[in-house]
Formats: C-alpha cells, structure tokens, sequence
C-alpha cells in the first residue's frame, strides 16, 4: 500500500561518499475481482506484466501474483513506472483474450498508465468465466479382425441446451493403438463419425449394441454425454 522509495547504493571512496545507482521507485496496485453478476471473488490469482516507461517488451516486468481474500480484494507491490497489463488466473483456468468480443476480454485489463510515486486503487477485474458442465466420450477403433485403426479422426456433432446435434464439432485423431480422447463436449447427445485423415469422407461404422444407429443413411453412432464421466466405446470400421 506504501511507495518503495528509491535506494541508493554508496561508497566510500578516497574523496568521500559517491552514488553508484539508484533504483526506481516501485507502485502498488490495488482492487477487486468480481463474478459476472459483480459479487466479490476469492480466491482468483491476479498478476500483472508491465513494460518500464522508456522500454520495449523485450523488458518487460513480471511481478508475484496476489490471491484475492473473501471480499475479492488483492494488492499488488512492486509496479514499475510504465504501463501494466493486469489479469486473472481462476481455480478452473486463465484468459489470454483481449479481443472485445470475448468473455476473456473482461477478465483482463490492458496498458494502464502507471506513474511515478503514484500508486494505482481501485482496479476491477472479472473473474475468468466458469466453462458450462461437460463430460467426455473415449476409446478405440479396430478393423473387423480387431486390428488397431492409427491415424483416423473421430468427429463428434454435439447438441447444445437439450437440442438436437448441430454443427458444432470436436475432434480427436487415433494413436498407434487406436486410441482417442474427446474431452469437454456439452452434455447431452452427440454424434460420432470416422474419418480418414485426409477428411475426405466418413467411414461406415458397426455399431456397437450399447449405442444407437444415428438413421438409416448415416454412418455414425449416437451416444449421450453425461457430467463429470467418460464414455467409453469400441468402434468398429465395416
């Protein structure tokens, strides 16, 4: 909460006392993180990373972090004269967005002016937004003799909010072993296909008993998402 005042650095020389350097003053940085609704947030780590007045990136200042307390508040010591970029870690992640049409672009604030002997209060930052409820969907894909299938692309077509499955897509290349993983996919109904790596066209699939046909004409299996748990699945290519 106080200014560092600058120090200097003496020597007893044959004619008395000479200054070698003296270091610049330091600032402090204070505020508060809040949620979307602008409820005080603890536990978010805040940073900051600024660049000294008369520098260039390559100089750029990383500071400690500070964790905000129950009433959401951190202090910051240590700001250099400049412009400082502040930012906000929480428990589930980080945002690296400043594009304003971003929810990241709240959780940031970029290039404030930080003057000499003036410290900075009152900051306000917004916690990273929580990702929605999600789950993931794994496995393998063989050949009809139980062969490992390596390098074919699993693409998931995820419904959202209860809807039918849309566009939106997720994708997980096979390993060796024919592997794949499909983490964070919204609850709720998803489609899955195979493709080659070329994603030139879908591969027909026999579908295991467990898991829905997706229609007559599709070559894809129907499985549902659920919170917090992996559904796993041998795919088998026709």
């Amino acid at each position: 909460m106080k200014l560092v005042a600058p120090t200097l650095a003496l020597v007893l020389s044959a004619s008395g006392l000479s200054v070698l350097h003296a270091s610049a003053p330091r600032m402090t940085a204070t505020g508060t993180v809040v949620d979307a609704d602008g409820n005080p947030t603890a536990g978010m780590t805040v940073g900051f990373y600024c660049i000294p007045t008369g520098k260039t990136g390559d100089d750029a200042e990383v500071g400690d972090s500070s964790a905000t307390g129950p009433d959401g508040t951190f202090v910051l010591d240590g700001l250099p004269a400049g412009k400082c970029n502040f930012s906000v870690e929480a428990p589930w992640g980080t945002c690296d967005s400043n594009d304003p049409g971003s929810p990241c672009s709240r959780a940031n604030i970029w290039d404030v002016p930080v003057k000499e002997g003036v410290n900075i209060h009152g900051l306000r930052l917004i916690a990273p937004p929580r990702p929605p409820p999600s789950g993931s969907v794994s496995g393998r894909i063989v050949a009809q003799d139980g062969t490992p299938v390596a390098r074919h692309r699993v693409v998931a077509a995820c419904a959202r909010e209860g809807g039918a499955p849309g566009r939106t897509a997720w994708s997980s290349v096979t390993s060796a072993d024919g592997t794949f993983t499909l983490k964070h996919l919204p609850l709720g109904l998803c489609r899955l296909r195979v493709e080659d790596c070329e994603g030139a066209s879908c591969l027909p699939l026999s579908v295991p008993d467990r898991y829905a046909p997706c229609g007559p004409s599709e070559t894809c299996v129907e499985v549902t998402v659920v919170e917090g748990h992996d559904t796993t699945l041998e795919l088998r290519l026709k």
